[in-house]
């Protein structure tokens, strides 16, 4: 197995490039911070990777008994949450990352999301895009450590291969496009939990153990429940959940926008009112002048 990275959590953030979000590490552990009412909160260590083609990631995640997913304003979708983020390259002449984006998310809120697998602007060309399906794809409610592991074969084909695993268990064994073609390289990890619609409640969650990206799974004890691709949505189901969703995407876009133009009116409406002052104490000024020249006018009538 080529490793890439390999750290262990109890170490804290030395082999780490960048923190993003409010986290400490204690007692051997990384314990991250949600703040309550805050939308889209991003809590994350990053790491500079380089990774050419097939990539292999393992880590394990513990969300304490009572942890609660359902955003501040109460819903649960869309709750797109954001385990492991693995970003490509930038097109050089576009500016923007190539397509392939890799996503391992919980989806859902309350206590038990599904976990799933997501790559970005692939999916018009039969990319990848799994959750759920069976009772072991929900996050357990235990309060324990568990261990995730994740996999992808990235030729930028039709037919590549996605596992995830949680504990030694098979959740996803898929086939699909997972990137662009030809393959771009990987060049940042994000690890922790980019939080869609933020928390209603102030909450932490833990990263602890052996962090480990390399080429390919090998060396690890051959998993006993067979693979098994999930049972998909209704083509019509998926075509509703897919319209909300960007439907709440572009509300929650349209509602930044509006933020954003309130407050460049206030700052308008500010600058007009700090003018109309201006204005009022120049008049006044005005006023006492024409007074005293009235004055004067008067005193040089009675001298002639």
């Amino acid at each position: 197995m080529s490793t890439i990275f390999n750290t262990n959590l109890g170490v804290g953030f030395v082999d780490w490039n960048a923190r993003r979000g409010n986290m400490r590490a204690v007692n051997g552990e990384v314990e991250m911070f949600l703040s309550a009412g805050a939308d889209q909160q991003s809590v994350l260590l990053e790491k500079i990777i380089s990774i050419p083609r097939n990539v292999y990631v393992k880590w394990t995640h513990r969300f304490p008994r009572g942890f609660n997913w359902d955003g501040k304003m109460g819903t649960d979708y869309p709750g797109e949450h954001k385990l492991l983020i693995l970003d490509p390259e930038v097109d050089q002449n576009t500016g923007r990352k190539r397509p392939g984006r890799v996503l391992v998310n919980l989806r859902g809120g309350g206590a038990q999301p599904e976990l799933a697998v997501f790559f970005e602007q692939v999916e018009e060309r039969g990319g990848v895009n799994v959750r759920g399906g069976s009772a072991v794809a929900k996050w357990p409610q235990d309060g324990a450590n568990h261990v995730l592991e994740f996999f992808a074969e990235r030729s930028g084909g039709g037919a590549d291969r996605v596992q995830l695993w949680i504990d030694g268990n098979v959740i996803f064994d898929v086939r699909g496009r997972t990137c662009d073609a030809p393959p771009p390289r990987l060049v940042t990890m994000q690890l922790g939990a980019f939080v869609n619609q933020g928390s209603r409640e102030a909450q932490s969650f833990f990263l602890a153990g052996q962090v480990v990206v390399a080429e390919e799974r090998t060396g690890v004890p051959p998993v006993v429940v067979p693979p098994v691709t999930p049972p998909t949505l209704p083509s019509e189901i998926r075509t509703e959940l897919d319209r909300l969703v960007a439907s709440a995407q572009n509300l929650e876009s349209r509602i930044r926008d509006n933020e954003t133009d309130i407050r460049a009116m206030s700052n308008r409406l500010k600058l007009e009112v700090a003018n109309l002052d201006d204005l009022a104490s120049r008049s006044e000024d005005d006023r006492a002048d024409l007074a005293a020249l009235r004055g004067a006018l008067e005193a040089l009538k009675a001298r002639v």
